[in-house]
């Protein structure tokens, strides 16, 4: 039971890497300037809209992530989402193109119904238990999977 517990919460870490952190009022975070209505997120704009939220800049120094969509591969580190792929993630997570476009400000919800759905999938290159300690940092974004 405590494996299961300790999967679901360490997916759930992998999955806040791509969530948006959402503000009790509904408004979003872009770049310093805080926004209160939302856009629709492409392939496209997806690396430029989410570089500048408060969870990318959470992520450990050393994180490495790649978000594979359908027509691009994204790169995750501190502060950044850029187009391109690395070797050796620490995970690397699938959406479908079903998941795109989606409005900004129900990307929680949008994520949480993708993975329900089967339209995300996460793969964990480090254990379970090193992404567990290095991503620890995010487990407050864990509400994206309604956790």
């Amino acid at each position: 039971m405590k494996k299961s517990k300790l999967f679901f919460v360490l997916v759930i870490l992998v999955i806040a890497l791509i969530c948006i952190f959402i503000r009790v009022n509904n408004s979003i975070l872009t770049g310093n300037a805080v926004a209160t209505q939302s856009i629709e997120i492409t392939e496209n704009n997806f690396a430029q809209f989410f570089t500048f939220t408060d969870m990318v800049s959470d992520l450990p120094k050393d994180s490495a992530i790649v978000i594979k969509t359908p027509k691009k591969t994204f790169v995750v580190t501190k502060g950044l989402i850029k187009e391109g792929t690395i070797e050796n993630p620490d995970a690397s997570l699938s959406l479908d193109s079903k998941v795109f476009p989606f409005p900004s400000n129900k990307f929680c919800s949008v994520l949480s119904q993708a993975y329900k759905n089967g339209n995300l999938q996460i793969n964990l290159q480090i254990s379970k238990a090193k992404a567990g300690w290095k991503y620890r940092t995010l487990l407050k974004y864990r509400g994206c999977l309604g956790a």
